[in-house]
């Protein structure tokens, strides 16, 4: 699928193509010192591989500010605040996973087109 068709088809909430690549930029530039190629393809590879995940993530944590969490990692980086840089990036992407988490475990409670046809009702309520 091109690029743009790939945007278009993201809901609305969902950021940009060039916010989506600047943000995968500061993630690499945080480990950018790292002297194992190997190491930084692997980064490379799961933060490609997680991309799916974290448009999941954007439309249950509305409330969260992505912005401001970069902004303190990096000028804990930038002060070479080893300690609160690397606490900062593990909430960062705790933040994220426990996002993901809530969202499929929402949508794994509703359900399927099949039960739906099957019982002939949308919603099902656990109690």
């Amino acid at each position: 699928m091109p690029a743009r068709a790939y945007e278009e088809s993201l809901p609305a909430s969902y950021p940009s193509l060039a916010l989506k690549e600047t943000h995968r930029a500061f993630h690499r530039a945080l480990v950018s010192a790292c002297d194992s190629p190997r190491l930084l393809r692997l980064r490379d590879q799961l933060f490609d591989e997680t991309e799916r995940y974290r448009r999941i993530e954007v439309n249950v944590a509305p409330n969260r500010d992505p912005a401001e969490e970069h902004r303190l990692i990096t000028e804990a980086t930038l002060a070479r605040n080893v300690k609160r840089a690397q606490k900062l990036l593990a909430e960062h992407i705790g933040r994220t996973a426990e996002a993901i988490v809530k969202a499929m475990t929402e949508e794994n409670a509703k359900p399927s087109r099949r039960e739906q046809k099957r019982t002939g009702r949308a919603q099902i309520v656990n109690r």
